[in-house]
């Protein structure tokens, strides 16, 4: 009987051993999204990550609580007061992702990618791309080239859509085409926008995470180009002449099963739609005349959450987090320039939290 039992108690041990031996084995590592896809879309101006909101102006990169509070500086590049700086933010596996434009003005580029730690510590460039995001383990960026026209103008031109290691290792091209840029990554899907240089057409599509089994979605005869994301529904404008306004902005919806295509909302005013989200039943979109509105697609229930006016007028969304967001104001001074103000604000009704931050393009 003693001996059943010990014979017993080890197949136990054994099988417990055989158990945690594997559970070792196979334990996957898990990784925090870079940034939501929503944010993705919207340009990644800002991200959220352990209760911080983190934002770049200019040469410097911020945090601060969504209450408004606790803002602290996180990185400084020195002697870069004139540059374009930072954008696309993402924070990934204990690193701040971002582009950082070293170039001053509107009419060129010279953007890097480059990640640094939340304490300001191991700041790194990994080289010239456009647009970032971070998802399953790997960043996914638009690679750039530099290039000259002819007036020998140099600027940064998309080279296709790369991966990389968190830590710049394992570079690999996923979608190598000219003018073919990353718009977002959700972990099981790559969406990515090619221009035709001779047409001027944009054209979407949808891949795997390794860039295969690419399945086009949609082609925008005109310019424009805001997306959104909701399950199945891939949202998208289209700018078009206008006999009266000029330029029409219409919002479309796209079912990625059946592949049918309705037109959900059309831009009041001629502007040109600045940003476009969506969640739940609602779109939210924002344009320089319209301020912020919310619209349901399908009962068309409008509701202006923030007003623009002539003095100061809403620029774009740039973050969605939880049940706040990200906005810019534009004051306009006719003889030098523009300041603009980074708010937030209150999602559901738009309502000022604090302003976190300012700068200013001639």
């Amino acid at each position: 009987m003693k001996k059943t039992r010990r014979n017993l108690a080890l197949l136990l041990a054994v099988c417990l051993m055989i158990t945690c031996g594997t559970s070792v084995v196979t334990a996957k590592k898990t990784h925090t999204l870079g940034n939501t896809v929503t944010n993705q879309f919207l340009g990644s101006m800002a991200a959220e990550n352990g209760g911080r909101i983190y934002y770049g102006i200019r040469n410097k990169l911020y945090s601060v609580k969504p209450d408004g509070t606790g803002k602290k500086e996180v990185y400084t590049v020195k002697g870069g007061a004139g540059e374009n700086g930072f954008s696309r933010v993402a924070v990934y596996d204990g690193f701040i992702y971002a582009l950082y434009d070293s170039y001053g003005g509107s009419d060129g580029t010279r953007s890097k990618l480059v990640r640094v730690k939340p304490d300001g510590s191991g700041f790194k460039s990994f080289g010239y791309a456009l647009t970032v995001a971070a998802a399953d383990g790997k960043i996914y960026y638009t690679k750039a080239e530099l290039v000259s026209d002819e007036f020998d103008n140099s600027y940064l031109r998309p080279a296709g859509v790369y991966s990389m290691n968190p830590d710049g290792g394992s570079k690999k091209a996923l979608v190598k085409k000219k003018d073919t840029s990353v718009l977002a990554v959700d972990g099981a899907n790559i969406y990515y926008q090619t221009r035709n240089s001779r047409t001027g057409k944009l054209v979407i599509y949808r891949s795997g995470m390794n860039g295969t089994k690419a399945k086009k979605l949609v082609t925008i005869d005109g310019s424009g180009g805001k997306y959104a994301l909701s399950g199945s529904s891939f949202f998208y404008s289209e700018e078009t002449p206008d006999d009266k306004k000029g330029l029409k902005t219409i919002v479309y919806r796209l079912n990625m099963k059946s592949g049918k295509t309705k037109k959900v909302y059309t831009c009041k005013s001629g502007d040109t739609l600045e940003s476009l989200f969506t969640e739940g039943n609602n779109l939210y979109l924002a344009t320089y005349d319209e301020g912020l509105k919310k619209v349901n697609p399908d009962t068309k229930k409008e509701t202006t959450l923030i007003s623009s006016s002539q003095k100061s007028p809403v620029y774009a969304v740039t973050g969605v987090f939880g049940s706040v967001i990200v906005y810019e104001r534009y004051r306009e001074d006719m003889e030098n320039g523009t300041n603009i103000s980074i708010i937030l604000a209150k999602k559901a009704t738009g309502k000022k939290i604090k302003e976190i931050g300012a700068y200013f393009t001639s």
